[in-house]
């Protein structure tokens, strides 16, 4: 059950505006696009042509690596919009894939609405310093899985080839992307690098800054659990590649799992 607040002032423009400032994936404009989420998610042709658009844009033919990439570009969006309200406004933005509408973009997708829902998170639920609590994660982490996640996983394995343990591993690593965006937004230090050795479960440091904590807090709950290693810092690494070693020019990222890249 979702843990929120009955409180009805919230003012979800300026819930907007404010996680609007910490970067463009922070963005939901109060318009109207060309389609709502849920249309884009039933339609294999319209996903097959954004997958064809980010993989013109990127020099690459090969249907898995684009997807990838326009996975983590909508799923970036997703999860930067609720952890930033959540951490930086202690609200969270309702997106319903039916009211939430999306226009493509060579990199992808923005995201717009008519009317934003914004509700006020339960006081219990966040902290004093923005870090949200593990029951608060998981709710959200539920409401977009189930909403977006689980019906884009399921329309870009209709459109082709898709590795789903893939898709979890971009899912946690836009969350740790999150996260770093809006420490850097708040002026925190800068996050940890993965270093090993791995534990079942992250540890948390009062260093850490309130977007990268709620990141972990994240990505232990039910529908991520396994998809990241952490250690004793409060680094992580993923538990699978985005493959986008296969773009030309492109090699690892920073959280990914393979040391070098493979052979082909």
């Amino acid at each position: 059950m979702d843990r929120f607040s009955d409180r009805a002032d919230v003012d979800a423009a300026a819930v907007l505006t404010r996680i609007g400032e910490v970067s463009p994936y922070f963005r939901l404009e109060i318009d109207e696009g060309s389609a709502p989420l849920a249309e884009f998610y039933a339609d294999d042709d319209a996903i097959r042509s954004a997958v064809r658009r980010v993989g013109l844009a990127m020099d690459t033919e090969e249907f898995r690596t684009a997807a990838s990439t326009f996975h983590i570009g909508v799923v970036a969006r997703l999860w930067s919009i609720t952890l930033g309200a959540m951490v930086l406004t202690g609200t969270r933005v309702v997106l319903d894939p039916a009211r939430i509408f999306y226009s493509p973009t060579s990199t992808g997708i923005t995201l717009a609405t008519e009317q934003p829902q914004v509700l006020a998170l339960d006081p219990q639920a966040r902290a004093a310093d923005g870090t949200i609590s593990e029951t608060a994660a998981t709710d959200a982490a539920h409401a977009l899985d189930g909403g977006h996640l689980g019906a884009l996983a399921a329309g870009l394995g209709r459109a082709g080839s898709i590795a789903h343990p893939m898709l979890r591993g971009n899912t946690v690593a836009t969350v740790f992307g999150a996260g770093r965006m809006i420490d850097r937004h708040l002026g925190r230090p800068t996050p940890p690098e993965f270093t090993g050795p791995g534990l079942p479960a992250p540890v948390l440091s009062a260093a850490l800054g309130p977007g990268w904590r709620s990141a972990l807090i994240t990505a232990a709950s039910a529908p991520l659990a396994g998809a990241a290693e952490f250690d004793a810092a409060g680094g992580y690494r993923r538990r699978s590649c985005c493959l986008y070693y296969r773009v030309p020019g492109g090699g690892l990222c920073g959280d990914c799992v393979l040391d070098t890249v493979p052979g082909d």
